[in-house]
């Protein structure tokens, strides 16, 4: 799939949250992550990140660039902007944001909403090993179509969650990082 074939498919379809039984708390902190797509030779990539092990919230695992909202921030998209600067090194003006999707809730107490952007193929990353310990690019293909994903469902707090697991060459693609990429899935497989 190139760029042009996915801003068409997403811009004809219309973006469903997936069953999110926790819309009713008001007690969410507010987030924001960036799913950053990279075209390389007509072949679209999506960066993804392992977070460092001495973080607080999710230690190492896989995940969007993003993090909560500051009070600094302009908007949530300015989060999404910002966090993937400060992770990544990969500054606002790389980056060409052309959606949002519907806020995720999350079972750990996060709303996060997740914007889809466009990154210069000629970036230089920076990493800042104290929130990342590494940064990949997968074929958006591969996690779009691939036999070994699965969901299951949990219960928590006497509510069924639905957690979706997307193991991909070896990088173990889990909770909320792998409930956006079947949200993405849906939107370019409809």
């Amino acid at each position: 799939m190139t760029k042009q074939q996915l801003l068409a498919m997403f811009n004809l379809r219309q973006l469903l949250p997936l069953n999110n039984r926790l819309n009713n708390q008001s007690n969410l902190i507010p987030s924001a992550v960036l799913i950053p797509l990279v075209e390389r030779k007509g072949q679209l990539f999506i960066l993804l990140t392992q977070r460092s092990a001495s973080l607080r919230h999710h230690p190492s695992q896989v995940s969007f660039p993003g993090g909560k909202v500051d009070q600094q921030d302009l908007s949530v998209r300015h989060t999404a902007l910002r966090e993937t600067d400060e992770e990544l090194g990969i500054s606002a003006d790389q980056i060409s944001i052309f959606g949002q999707f519907p806020s995720h809730h999350t079972i750990t107490g996060f709303k996060v909403t997740p914007f889809i952007g466009f990154v210069d193929p000629n970036y230089q990353a920076t990493i800042n090993l104290a929130e990342v310990t590494t940064l990949f690019e997968l074929p958006l293909s591969e996690l779009m179509n691939n036999p070994q994903h699965f969901s299951i469902n949990i219960k928590r707090e006497n509510i069924e969650h639905q957690v979706f697991f997307k193991p991909t060459r070896g990088w173990p693609i889990w909770g909320i990082t792998a409930a956006i990429l079947e949200q993405l899935k849906g939107v370019l497989n409809h």
